[in-house]
């Protein structure tokens, strides 16, 4: 039993991670710090992995 709750809690662990991650990467886009581009399309660099983790 006591195994289990441990993986549940890394489990907890790497998913608020993947989503901080993520809100930290769309906050540095929206401050700039990540330029977006100037052409129509254009997206910010890194941003599917962004999307992966937020689950857009």
């Amino acid at each position: 039993m006591r195994r289990a709750v441990t993986r549940f809690r890394a489990l907890e662990l790497g998913v608020l991670l993947v989503l901080i991650g993520a809100a930290a990467y769309e906050a540095a886009v929206a401050f700039e710090w990540i330029p977006v581009g100037t052409d129509p399309g254009e997206n910010a660099r890194f941003l599917p992995v962004s999307l992966v983790g937020i689950g857009k």
